[in-house]
């Protein structure tokens, strides 16, 4: 009979003999995988949520601006849009401003433009200044149906401007792609925007659509020739600022997660030690009719082994199906932030691997004891 067979058979009898012991031990490592998996789940939706929508909002253009903010004469957009390998030009306005006594954003466009960059969903387009769209998460956060009137007012212009809301947009895009915090945006007429924060004849922000992504840094180098005040801010430059952001979260997360790990490596170490004290007589049978230390530590890890691989199995489960309702249920009804759901083979490799490692590296002492005690020491334990 194989030494593998008589590992596995001797490990599954003795699990069935202390089910409670075992079961403990599994439970404390599905929890910490569970976590690993449901985390990194989390982190790895927010990482496609944010890619997702810089592509659809930024994608192939160049996002110009001053450096300290300060305003830039509209007409600018004209001269960027005589370089070649650009298809357009949108010049915009985005400020901080209040909106029905909330702090909010308003975001100015050409009224013919929005439909260019978000879907209008219910209602129509701006027609006139005194109209304005929003994103459907904002009207819900500020309780404004289709038809109704929102004040807004700025530091540069306190005098409330009242601002007919004539249609919806999609959540995301165009109106979330610049603020940060889930705050309000109202998009009305750039003629609007430049009226209430008094900024007639000026914008702050020029989004620069190029015909082909590989033409982005050729058209880059041109826009800092002819102006090299600007700032020039790219997709992958913003992708780069994100990707430090969401490593810190999830750096965040995963040392959650470690905790877990570290307690079911504790209750493993702990049940090893257990199992090898009760077999101390076993253990000196075994090298008395021969067996060889690598015969100890086999027989004992593939208990531990298997105790792993049931552990980050069932873990891997739990994790996908608790990730799941995160992101479906808990985290839109809590922040009103959909986030797609994202798993791969990767992250059950990854959780499974930990599973063993974890179980291998907290039977690695015990098993070392057990496996150089003395036949002549274990035969007379009681």
């Amino acid at each position: 009979m194989g030494l593998l067979k008589i590992c596995v058979m001797y490990a599954l009898r003795d699990l069935n003999n202390h089910k409670v012991r075992a079961f403990l031990t599994i439970l404390g490592i599905m929890v910490g995988i569970a976590t690993m998996v449901e985390l990194t789940m989390v982190g790895s939706s927010m990482e496609a949520k944010i890619e997702m929508e810089l592509t659809e909002l930024v994608g192939s253009a160049i996002i110009v601006r001053d450096p300290n903010g300060e305003p830039i004469p509209i007409y600018t957009a004209q001269v960027l849009s005589g370089i070649p390998g650009t298809t357009s030009v949108m010049p915009l306005v985005i400020d901080y401003c209040t909106i029905n006594g909330r702090f909010g954003v308003i975001l100015g466009v050409q009224a013919d433009k929005v439909e260019e960059y978000a879907t209008i969903i219910e209602g129509r387009n701006i027609k006139n200044d005194n109209e304005g769209v929003m994103d459907i998460d904002s009207g819900k956060r500020l309780g404004v149906s289709l038809g109704d009137e929102v004040e807004i007012t700025s530091q540069t212009s306190p005098v409330a401007q009242r601002i007919k809301i004539v249609g919806f947009v999609e959540q995301g895009a165009m109106t979330r792609g610049f603020v940060a915090g889930g705050a309000p945006v109202c998009v009305v007429t750039i003629a609007k925007a430049q009226n209430i924060l008094e900024m007639r004849g000026y914008v702050n922000t020029l989004l620069v659509k190029v015909g082909d992504v590989e033409h982005v840094r050729i058209v880059e180098e041109y826009i800092k020739r002819v102006y090299p005040f600007v700032e020039i801010i790219t997709q992958e430059d913003i992708l780069k600022s994100v990707n430090k952001i969401l490593g810190t979260i999830r750096g965040i997360l995963l040392a959650l997660g470690a905790i877990s790990l570290v307690v079911a490596g504790l209750g493993t170490m702990n049940t090893v030690m257990m199992v090898i004290r009760e077999k101390t007589r076993e253990i000196g049978i075994i090298k008395a009719i021969g067996g060889e230390r690598r015969h100890v530590i086999a027989i004992f890890l593939t208990e531990t082994l298997i105790i792993g691989i049931a552990g980050g199995g069932i873990g891997i489960a739990a994790g996908y199906w608790i990730g799941r309702y995160l992101l479906r249920e808990f985290i839109p009804t809590l922040m009103g932030i959909e986030l797609p759901i994202v798993f791969s083979a990767n992250i059950a490799i990854q959780g499974m691997a930990i599973a063993i490692g974890v179980t291998i590296v907290a039977s690695i002492v015990p098993l070392w004891r057990g496996a150089n005690i003395r036949p002549i020491e274990a035969l007379r334990y009681e």
